[in-house]
This record gives C-alpha cells, structure tokens and sequence, in this order.
C-alpha cells in the first residue's frame, strides 16, 4: 500500500492525542508500518513557539503564523525525520495539528485568507491525503481537560474563545473543501467509541490491507 499522510485536528480537549495513539496502533495491528509526528516540531522553531504559547517570548500575531510556517517547512523537509523523508521510507504518517490548527487558531487575530494563502500556496508543505476533525462542544472539551487534572491555562479554559476556534476551522475547511479530504468525526462518548467512528468512516482506505 502506498504510504499515506494523515492529520488529526480539533479544538483543545477533543481526545486528538488519544486518538492518533489509538489510530496508530489499529494502523500497525493491520501490518501497516506507521510514523507519529505533531505539530509544533521539536525544533529550534518549535521550540520559539513553545516559548510564545507558554507567555515566555512575546510575538506578534503575524510573527506567531510565520513561525508556525517556518515549523512547518522544516517538518516537511528535515533529511532525519521529515514528513518527505518518513513517506519514502515507506511509512504511513500521522501527524497531531497541521496547517489546518494555524488557518483556525492564528486565524483569530490575523486576516484568515492570509494564514491560509501563506500555508497552502507554500510549495515546501505537502498537502495530507485526509484530515480526520474531531468534532466537540467547547463545554464537553472543557469537562474532559477538568477531569483529566490538566492545569488549564486562559485559553484552553475559555469557552467563547474555544468556541470560535471551532467555528475557524469549519471556516477552514470551507476554504480548502476544493482541494483536500477532510472528514468530520463526532468524538463525544468514549474513546473506544469515537475509535471506531473513526475506522468506520476511513478505514476503507487503508483496504486490502
């Protein structure tokens, strides 16, 4: 089977990290070889804008959506451990957050139709073969990040905003309905539940396996 790229994205306490590791291990249960990567990388510029997200630097809105796409070319790119280079090694490659988070959360506070040109006009970033949305109320997200223990910064405890975040990526996903597969998954209920919406809905690409 040719390897495939794939990106799983939602608003903050969806379960997406749960989730990709739950896809991952259906993927190699089916002899799929599989490669988990997320966005930020841990690069120099990743590690630039964990220092902004963290309130340790401050950048501007714009300088915060470059340095996603600087992050991101790199992701592609790296000779060690890119998305290129994991694909010709012949793994299938699933990736927590991609351009789709930087068009939906820097899309805020900078022009969203720039955020997107800037991400899908760049020829050094590859477009996935499917991105998997998990779709959830800002008030359940919330009552999972609680009941997690998580320390909650602002943002992830601010349903007005988490609730407009949602709304920008269904904006998002106008934008690029042309041109890329996204399917919208329901992650209420159970991880074992949401899992198997998830294979029902796109575990046919993945046949014969």
């Amino acid at each position: 089977m040719t390897p495939k790229f794939i990106v799983f994205e939602g608003i903050d306490g969806c379960g997406k990290g749960t989730q990709v590791e739950l896809f991952c291990n259906r993927l190699r249960q089916n002899n799929i070889d599989v490669a988990r990567t997320a966005e930020p990388t841990f690069s120099c510029v990743g590690g630039m804008i964990r220092d902004c997200l963290s309130g340790k630097t401050s950048v501007s809105p714009e300088e915060l959506a470059a340095l996603f796409l600087a992050d991101r070319i790199h992701h592609n790119a790296s000779p060690f451990d890119g998305i290129e280079k994991l694909l010709s090694d012949g793994k299938t490659v699933v990736c927590d957050r991609y351009y789709y988070s930087s068009i939906a959360y820097q899309g805020l506070e900078c022009p969203i139709n720039w955020v997107a040109d800037m991400n899908l006009s760049c020829r050094g970033i590859r477009k996935p073969d499917l991105c998997i949305f998990l779709d959830l109320s800002p008030e359940e997200s919330l009552d999972r990040m609680k009941n997690s223990g998580k320390a909650l910064d602002s943002m992830e405890s601010d349903l007005e905003k988490s609730a407009a975040i949602r709304k920008r990526f269904f904006d998002c996903f106008d934008i690029v309905r042309q041109t890329d597969n996204v399917v919208v998954v329901d992650a209420s209920g159970t991880a074992r539940e949401v899992s198997e919406r998830i294979w029902e809905r796109v575990g046919s690409m993945f046949n014969p396996l």
